[in-house]
């Protein structure tokens, strides 16, 4: 009990040794108080930083989310977005997609990777589901009579 005493007698006279010396130089608290106040802000502005990742909740040892950064890395085109172009004249439209790409692939702060032209090889087989419309009901017709 008397450490407790003593404890708060010492920390009572130190507020009172502060109080004292403040109303004796009070410029030099104040001149001190903004310099303070200063400094914290150029600390505050220089180093805080926000964390908005999901991921900072948690520990980043876990398995789990060892395990998700392996598949975001794997999958990271998930966060993409595309774009389909049909236009009226083929020309026209291939202008407009050689436009969009170079404006698109400026704008690094918003788009890391564009991709505007796409390898069809792998359709080979499958030309059946780019005929045109009118090739497609005829092709329709046909299987109907075969069917009769």
């Amino acid at each position: 009990m008397q450490r407790v005493d003593f404890l708060r007698d010492v920390g009572q006279r130190s507020v009172w040794a502060l109080v004292r010396l403040s109303i004796t130089f009070p410029w030099t608290t104040l001149v001190m108080a903004v310099a303070l106040a200063v400094m914290s802000v150029w600390y505050t502005s220089t180093h805080l930083e926000f964390q908005t990742s999901r991921n900072s909740l948690v520990s980043q040892k876990a398995r789990y989310i060892q395990r998700f950064e392996e598949i975001d890395q794997d999958f990271y085109d998930l966060d993409a977005f595309i774009v389909v172009v049909e236009p009226q004249r083929l020309e026209r439209g291939k202008r407009f997609v050689d436009t969009l790409a170079a404006r698109l692939r400026v704008d690094t702060k918003h788009f890391n990777r564009v991709v505007d032209k796409l390898d069809t090889s792998s359709l080979e087989g499958k030309k059946l589901l780019l005929l045109e419309p009118e090739d497609l009901r005829t092709l329709r017709q046909r299987q109907v009579c075969s069917s009769c």
